[in-house]
């Protein structure tokens, strides 16, 4: 027999290092991809949309200091199509400003084709009035410089060395409506590559001029127009009001929960109920008011992390509401390097962990990592804004987590039929499924256990060989040895051997019995009546009748795989097995079928037992007290009383 033990503690060591090892280089690649040394695909859309949920999950929150006049299907209806005469855009600027008193009042709508008969009179409406005016920049080939730019903020020499986009033209307002204007920003938004918008340019180089985005140009003027600030990446226009830039000079908008009219962000009055006087101007005073359109056909439209339709206009009121918070997501400088440091630190000790658990254990340690992880992302988010990667850590613990299950069923899986193939031959083919379960839990190397050890022996079988013919004995032997086997296992006994005609067994080992004793004295009994079942077929047969003695002794013993480096096999050594085979031995003297040596009378509960005193044991200086059930006492031979 292999060394089965061996082996098998030997695999688990090694699937325990191996796996350990591979947990390690996986959270290795995980840092290298977070530090940028190493690209996988999906890493970045993954984060892109774990960052998009976790939008979705916050609660709405209502800013109070700005308002969104919606140009919607309602006002379409009663004003006509778009684009409206410039007469009524002059009464919407009245109601609101010089009714209202807003605060500011920016259009999400640039005003490139002239009305020639109503521009002066929305210019005369907007002239001297905090109004912002929108425009856009465009990028592709051939693109149109349409309109009056804006003056410029900044000195694009000032940016040298920032990655910036590069703009081929312009739609701008027309020069007359352009310079009534307080101010003018651009409304054009960053699409990501699976284009959602997550982010706006706040500040755009054209020209070798910088140039404000409508967002901003509403600030400055809600400010009034202080300078700018910008230290580092963050931008200020006052002690609270602050964006936070990439390197790109863009900035994340702070979605949260939804979008639109119904999400309950910002207030949204429509754009027909101001023009024909049936909003009370108070609700515009002191606020921001945003003039866009939520129609279709009209204005932009967005897909947004919490909307696949976000007007426009919403973008940029939720860019308007972080920056008066002052709390802006953004990526810092060191996003990689403090997810790196922490991926370090949880996936590294999973890494290291999951080889020593069962799958239960692997899946919920793996389960507790990732939200971890999550909850750590989510918190640092929550209290500073950082939006940091997650997708490299996540992935690697359910690399590692896979990686330790299937290496594990394998091992396990070896382990059961390594289990089967050798316990198989000695223990119940229940006990044996029992072990394959948890091979783990019943270890194979020779250990020192309280067992119970029963030796049978037919009586008489020299003289039976002698006169049977050796193919009738071994069929007379066979049977003989195949119903003792299935005595011992249907009582949970472990058969260790076959001597010639005897044979061994022993409980609890290597499955734990806490009622050895009582199992090892009813499976004697069993026997002595399996034995007279065999009889009763013997006779049939012509064959001679089969009498057997039982001895039964417990003890410690050294119980295991033993043997050679050639042969080895599963037994049992000791004194207490030396005591048994000589109590077996001794039933020929008795004339019972069945003694029990004290060790196992003293645990003996389910069979009642008679004391038959003190016997001189070959091989023993002392005496040893033999017990025996009362069921056979009255059997006792003669001989008995002189050897007690």
């Amino acid at each position: 027999m292999n060394r089965v033990a061996q082996y098998v503690h030997a695999l688990l060591r090694s699937f325990r290092l191996w796996t350990a090892m591979l947990g390690v280089l996986v959270t290795g690649v995980a840092i290298m991809v977070l530090l940028g040394h190493v690209s996988l695909p999906g890493m970045h859309t993954f984060d892109r949309l774990a960052h998009d949920q976790r939008l979705r999950w916050l609660p709405t929150v209502f800013e109070p200091r700005v308002l969104v006049v919606d140009i919607d299907e309602k006002s379409l209806q009663e004003q006509g199509r778009w684009t409206w005469p410039r007469r009524t855009l002059a009464r919407l600027v009245e109601r609101i400003v010089d009714e209202g008193h807003a605060r500011v009042l920016g259009f999400d709508i640039v005003f490139a084709e002239p009305d020639p008969e109503d521009d002066g009179v929305l210019a005369r409406a907007i002239q001297g009035r905090p109004v912002v005016l929108g425009y856009y920049f465009s990028r592709h080939a051939g693109a149109h410089r349409i309109g009056h730019l804006p003056g410029a903020v900044f000195e694009g020499n000032l940016f040298d060395g920032t990655l910036l986009p590069q703009w081929d033209g312009f739609g701008a307002n027309l020069d007359r409506l352009g310079e009534a204007a307080r101010s003018s920003g651009f409304y054009n938004a960053q699409l990501d590559r699976d284009g959602v918008v997550r982010s706006v340019p706040v500040l755009t180089l054209f020209n070798g001029q910088m140039y404000e985005s409508l967002a901003l140009a509403i600030l400055r003027v809600y400010e009034d127009n202080p300078p700018i600030t910008l230290n580092g990446h963050v931008l200020s226009l006052s002690g609270q009001t602050r964006l936070t830039l990439a390197p790109d000079l863009t900035a994340r908008v702070p979605f949260a929960g939804g979008a639109g009219p119904h999400a309950g962000r910002f207030e949204y009055v429509s754009a027909t109920d101001v023009i024909e006087g049936r909003v009370d101007p108070a609700r515009f005073r002191d606020r921001i008011v945003l003039v866009g359109a939520s129609a279709p056909g009209i204005g932009d439209r967005h897909t947004t992390p919490v909307s696949i339709n976000t007007p426009g206009v919403e973008v940029q009121a939720t860019l308007i509401a972080g920056a008066l918070n002052g709390h802006m997501p953004y990526v810092p400088w060191h996003a990689a390097y403090t997810m790196a440091a922490i991926t370090l630190v949880l996936v590294g000790l999973a890494a290291l962990w999951m080889p020593r658990l069962g799958a239960l254990g692997i899946m919920l340690l793996g389960a507790g990592v990732v939200l971890a992880l999550l909850l750590v992302n989510a918190l640092l988010f929550t209290l500073q804004g950082w939006v940091l990667p997650v997708a490299a850590p996540v992935v690697a613990v359910a690399v590692i987590a896979v990686i330790n299950l299937a290496a594990g069923h394998l091992v396990e899986s070896k382990a059961r039929r390594d289990v089967v193939e050798l316990f198989g031959q000695y223990v119940s083919p229940k006990l044996v499924q029992r072990m394959a379960r948890n091979p783990d839990a019943y270890p194979i190397e020779s250990q020192n256990k309280r067992i119970t050890i029963l030796f049978a022996d037919i009586r008489g079988f020299t003289r039976m060989a002698e006169s049977m013919d050796s193919q009738v004995l071994r069929e007379y032997l066979n049977t003989f040895l195949t119903r003792m086997t299935e005595v011992i296992h249907a009582y949970h006994g472990t058969v260790d051997k076959y001597i010639g005609d005897a044979i061994m067994a022993f409980w609890g080992a290597p499955v734990d019995d806490h009622e050895q004793e009582d199992h090892a004295v009813v499976a004697a009994i069993a026997m002595q009546d399996a034995v007279a079942e065999l009889n009763r077929d013997f006779a049939r047969r012509g064959w001679p009748e089969l009498h057997i003695g039982i001895g039964i002794n417990s003890g410690t013993a050294r119980v295991g795989d033993m043997g050679s480096q050639i042969r080895r096999t599963y037994t049992a050594i000791g004194d207490a097995v030396n005591l048994a085979a000589r109590l077996e031995a001794l039933t020929k003297h008795f004339g019972l079928p069945v003694l029990l040596g004290e060790m196992t009378a003293r645990q003996v509960i389910c069979v009642e037992l008679v004391p038959l005193g003190e016997a001189e044991v070959p091989g023993r200086t002392e005496r040893v007290r033999v017990f025996c059930p009362r069921r056979y006492v009255n059997r006792a031979s003669p001989e008995a009383g002189t050897m007690l």
